[in-house]
């Protein structure tokens, strides 16, 4: 019984990490399809913003990705993520209230 319960629990945390990874990466695509197609909608400042948090997510893969750069260590990878996902949801929120229906 133990072994089955530890199977479905690992299976519920692979679900819930790749449903985490999958709403990370609608984000990052609403913020780009808010940039190419809304960014009149946006204005300056708030374009400006999402441009930065695209650039920044994607330097952040390059420098993080071991096919790239060889072995990298945990302590690098996980390094302020909440933050990163965080800034991510709020600006997707707040260009999403600015752009019209």
């Amino acid at each position: 019984m133990e072994g089955s319960l530890a199977a479905i629990q690992a299976t519920n945390l692979r679900e819930y990490v790749f449903r985490q990874g999958v709403q990370d990466a609608e984000a990052m695509i609403y913020l780009a399809e808010s940039l190419g197609e809304h960014a009149e909608q946006l204005g300056p400042d708030l374009a400006a913003r999402c441009e930065q948090i695209l650039a920044d997510r994607i330097r952040f893969c390059l420098r993080t990705c071991p096919e790239t750069y060889g072995r990298v260590g945990f302590r690098t990878y996980h390094h302020s993520w909440q933050d990163r996902i965080a800034e991510l949801y709020a600006t997707a929120a707040e260009a999403q209230s600015r752009r019209s229906p």
